[in-house]
């Protein structure tokens, strides 16, 4: 078995406000093994989001707990840990006013790595993964929506992270730029061979990236159902939607769905 990269034991979230208490998410149990894609879906509100920051160090549990890289975290992610981390938020967040070469810069700024020749070569192989190296001196505004998503992706890579979480990375991008996009994504996965934790709201995408897919109820979450992708990477371009064993356990993945969450939205995919 791989090494296991992340492991969450009964873990819980719970916001407390001046007029009660939001219980996000509780008894979550997952694990990541190196180099496993694993999916995370569910409904609007669920908790997936905060999970994800919680896995990336952003937010702490309020129960359980979380171990990264054999590492006890669940009183916090320490600042030398984050740097095996690479997070990347639902919409970019790149900061408008640097370059997209600047943007990638940010993180090794915030670390101290800014001045290390090493990292400088790190900026441009990071640039090279996503085809942006000619665009270094690009403003985010002169980008379109899915480049700024490839410059988002690049950043989370300057450090070289041993875990990369990603927030619904195309969520907010049109289907023919998101399925170009996927298909990068692919691409980088098997350059990199990163351990990848991937939020989403797509049954497609799920399918198309995870080993494992972990399904949320609806809020407060916890994990309904777990089911594994047994396609072979090599198949999971755009071929794969008329590979048999993918068309199974898409069935699959919808009728769970539409039992888990009779009373709420559809999930993308599932009509």
């Amino acid at each position: 078995m791989n090494r296991i990269i992340l492991s969450v034991e009964g873990l819980g979230k719970t916001f407390i406000t001046k007029k009660k208490k939001i219980t996000a998410f509780h008894d979550i149990n997952l694990h990541a093994g190196e180099r496993e894609i694993i999916g995370i879906m569910g409904p609007s509100g669920c908790g997936k989001s905060t999970l994800a920051k919680i896995i990336a160090g952003i937010e702490t549990p309020t129960l359980g707990s979380l171990q990264l890289f054999g590492m006890d975290c669940s009183q916090g992610v320490s600042k030398e840990m984050k740097r095996r981390i690479g997070y990347i938020f639902q919409e970019g967040n790149l900061l408008p006013w640097r370059t997209v070469e600047t943007n990638l810069r940010f993180p090794l700024e915030i670390f101290g790595l800014d001045k290390q020749e090493e990292y400088d070569q790190r900026v441009v192989e990071a640039l090279k993964i996503v085809g942006l190296y000619d665009f270094r001196t690009c403003l985010p505004q002169e980008l379109s929506g899915g480049m700024m998503h490839r410059v988002a992706i690049a950043r989370a890579l300057v450090l070289n992270p041993d875990l990369l979480v990603m927030d619904q990375p195309f969520g907010a991008l049109d289907a023919i730029t998101r399925k170009k996009l996927s298909s990068d994504f692919l691409r980088i996965f098997e350059q990199t061979q990163k351990t990848i934790i991937i939020i989403t709201n797509s049954i497609d995408e799920a399918l198309l990236f995870s080993n494992r897919i972990y399904i949320f109820s609806d809020a407060p979450g916890t994990i309904q159902e777990v089911v594994d992708v047994d396609v072979p990477y090599s198949l999971r371009h755009q071929e794969i939607t008329t590979n048999e064993r993918f068309t199974a356990l898409r069935a699959r993945m919808i009728e769970i769905i539409k039992k888990q969450y009779a009373n709420n939205a559809v999930l993308e995919g599932e009509a």
